[in-house]
């Protein structure tokens, strides 16, 4: 009898260490299950970010391709002029989100079509004459191009600086180099319309501008320009001077927005 009670204990203590065996080779191959799948969620995932990295690869451009002649000729006055570059006042890191209202205004009329001008229909409640920078300016009021309907003003500020960006209508928008005419925003016509004042001047030096290159990164375009300088005092155009900027634009919409001017 005690013959068999040993066999018992004996046998319940080989089934006791065979189920000991089972759950800790279990518990270990799912450590090591969850291990492997675990590493290999993170190798998918560095694989696909890996993947989605190289997507974005640099594209060279035609510079004389209609898309980059027409982003570079919205930033920029067209052939050989001293005043080529006026939007800027002489800056080298030109970048629109910290730029002052007055440059862009510029670079918007700019880039207004002629279609956008027309005669003031109704100028009885706009005032014939006003003062800027120290001087009497007088409205134009028989002019072909004395009109600007805000709407087209609007309409061409957010196509060159992105839809997120807001017009503000109290500052006067400068026509050129010299501030002998402005278009300043009537609420009483809801437009701009055009004030002109005596002065001017002329000088024989002027910059040249090259393009050199231009890539498409994503939605990122950016052109380099070789810009040449000619004091020009024997009118010979003989180069004084040379540098490099960077213009950038993003894609906003269907559209480049304008980023950036930055001096190489």
């Amino acid at each position: 009898m005690e013959k068999k009670n040993n066999v018992v204990v004996i046998f319940l203590i080989v089934v006791i260490v065979l189920l000991l065996s089972y759950i800790v080779g279990y518990t270990s191959f799912f450590k090591v299950t969850n291990k492997n799948e675990t590493v290999t969620s993170d190798k998918k995932k560095v694989d696909s970010d890996s993947k989605n990295t190289s997507t974005t690869k640099e594209e060279t451009l035609d510079i004389n391709s209609s898309l980059v002649q027409g982003l570079y000729n919205k930033v920029v006055l067209t052939g050989d002029t001293f005043y080529k570059y006026w939007f800027y006042n002489n800056s080298n890191n030109y970048q629109v989100s910290s730029a002052d209202e007055s440059s862009k205004l510029s670079l918007v009329y700019h880039n207004l079509k002629k279609s956008d001008f027309s005669i003031i229909q109704d100028a009885t409640n706009i005032k014939k004459t006003i003062s800027l920078n120290d001087s009497n300016y007088t409205l134009q009021e028989s002019s072909s191009t004395g009109f600007i309907p805000y709407e087209r003003v609007e309409q061409t500020y957010k196509e060159l600086f992105g839809s997120s960006d807001t017009l503000n209508k109290s500052e006067p928008m400068r026509v050129g180099p010299y501030i002998t005419e402005y278009y300043v925003y009537d609420a009483s016509v809801n437009g701009y319309v055009d004030y002109l004042t005596e002065g001017g001047g002329t000088t024989g030096s002027f910059y040249h501008g090259t393009l050199t290159k231009a890539v498409r990164t994503g939605d990122t375009i950016v052109i380099t320009e070789k810009a040449d300088f000619s004091e020009n005092d024997d009118g010979a155009g003989k180069i004084t001077s040379t540098e490099n900027y960077e213009y950038t634009f993003k894609l906003s919409g269907d559209t480049y927005s304008f980023v950036s001017r930055i001096k190489l």
